[in-house]
């Protein structure tokens, strides 16, 4: 028994620099795997954090009908809002002129026209 204790240790004096190496790359590469198991449990719930941070609209309703004279609106938006299916209704602008500076029309999309939308 003295004798294998003997030779393993004559064997890790001249291996070490090797077995010291290993261990390094050993211990790098299970941090790695770590790392990448965290990342990817992380990004399997990224849409449900976004989804409960931001309020994402699930519908988005472009009614073509014209605007009236009387109305801002072509539909009574209000009796949609009170539909028992609807938790939140932002009303956007499409047709109403307007400009910002340094800003293209393209760039903005549809522009919020209530706080709801915010």
């Amino acid at each position: 028994m003295r004798a294998i204790a003997v030779l393993s240790r004559l064997s890790l004096q001249r291996r070490f620099g090797s077995v010291a190496i290993l261990s390094v790359l050993l211990a790098l590469s299970g941090t790695l795997v770590l790392a990448v198991i965290a990342g990817a449990l992380r990004d399997g719930t990224a849409m449900d954090r976004l989804r409960s941070a931001s309020r994402p609209a699930t519908a988005v309703v472009l009614p073509n009908i014209a605007q009236s004279s009387v109305t801002r609106y072509a539909v009574d938006w209000h009796r949609i809002a009170a539909l028992p299916e609807v938790a939140a209704l932002a009303v956007t602008s499409i047709n109403d002129p307007y400009e910002i500076k340094g800003i293209d029309f393209g760039d903005v999309g549809f522009p919020a026209a209530s706080p709801d939308a915010f």
